[in-house]
């Protein structure tokens, strides 16, 4: 199971490969946008989600989230792109993006809102061990 951590460090790999310079990739422990990079065209903002908890002290580690904490953390994702949207100060080299683990839950619940996902203008990536898929 990936860990929110997982996804970052896969996500990052993944755009340095396509090109970008990450200026900040945060751990679960702090606070902020989860992942900046940037290239030529853009500065991409990304709120990052796991399928499961990375805090060894928590209930939850090691175990896959449920339909409703899904669904609270791809709420919280899709606010934070907001944020970035809504703050971007009319810098149009801004892009928001979340990424998410790709699993059956995960895809249940992004398949139903990604068109208006696409119309908000918010990039979504889902990430597994071995790949990431931009929608």
């Amino acid at each position: 199971m990936l860990t929110e951590n997982d996804i970052l460090e896969i996500l990052r790999s993944y755009l340095v490969g396509k090109g970008y310079q990450v200026k900040q990739q945060l751990s679960t422990k702090q606070t902020g946008i989860d992942l900046i990079a940037e290239n030529v065209d853009e500065i991409l903002y990304v709120e990052a989600k796991g399928e499961t908890s990375s805090k060894l002290e928590t209930s939850r580690y090691g175990k896959i989230f449920n339909g409703a904490q899904i669904k609270s953390h791809i709420s919280r994702a899709i606010l934070s792109a907001f944020e970035v949207i809504s703050g971007k100060s009319g810098n149009p080299k801004t892009q928001a993006a979340i990424a998410l683990p790709d699993n059956e839950g995960h895809r249940k619940i992004v398949n139903k809102i990604l068109p208006a996902l696409h119309h908000s203008n918010i990039r979504v990536y889902l990430v597994s061990f071995d790949s990431v898929t931009e929608l």
